[in-house]
């Protein structure tokens, strides 16, 4: 539609509220199409080390940032939030998990399932987390759904990677 030059323009759609659940992808937009990639992974890279970048910037001013330790996707999303590229205020927010259904979840989670094997058991969530603190930094510990179900989640995705591959998928807990 047609505006004259002297009518003030019409006011971006309302940014929605900020994802309260912080996950390592942070998402980031109003990001200026010409902005250079390379600038742009420096940028978000003051932030913390990066698993994995996505970049719509050149068609959409969007990108979604995976970081290693969630604490520096958190890190992210406070502080890039209104940063100022090209003339332009970035907007920051968590994605949304469901943007990447086609991506292998092992890549960019940081949480690990233990089951035990033998059911009844006397395994408790104190042993479990002993057993699993000597791989990394644990975040969260809790029971699973189930009798016997544990889940591990740890700060950095590379910690529960190492767990993963250490243990073997199997884990004896004494």
């Amino acid at each position: 539609t047609y505006q004259p030059v002297n009518q003030p323009r019409p006011k971006a759609p309302p940014i929605p509220a900020k994802n309260k659940k912080p996950i390592h992808t942070a998402f980031f937009s109003n990001i200026p199409f010409n902005y250079p990639i390379e600038s742009f992974k420096q940028f978000v890279s003051q932030y913390g080390e990066i698993v994995n970048m996505y970049s719509l910037i050149d068609k959409k001013g969007i990108a979604f940032v995976t970081y290693y330790d969630i604490r520096n996707a958190e890190k992210a999303v406070e502080q890039a939030n209104d940063k100022l590229l090209n003339g332009r205020n970035i907007r920051t927010n968590y994605a949304n998990k469901s943007f990447f259904p086609h991506r292998d979840p092992r890549a960019t989670c940081a949480s690990i399932i233990i089951r035990c094997d033998k059911m009844p058991t006397n395994i408790q969530l104190q042993d479990v987390f002993n057993s699993m603190k000597e791989y990394g930094e644990i975040q969260q510990a809790l029971p699973g759904e189930q009798p016997g179900q544990f889940i591990i989640r740890y700060y950095d995705i590379r910690d529960a990677q190492k767990a993963y591959h250490t243990t073997n998928q199997r884990l004896t807990i004494k």
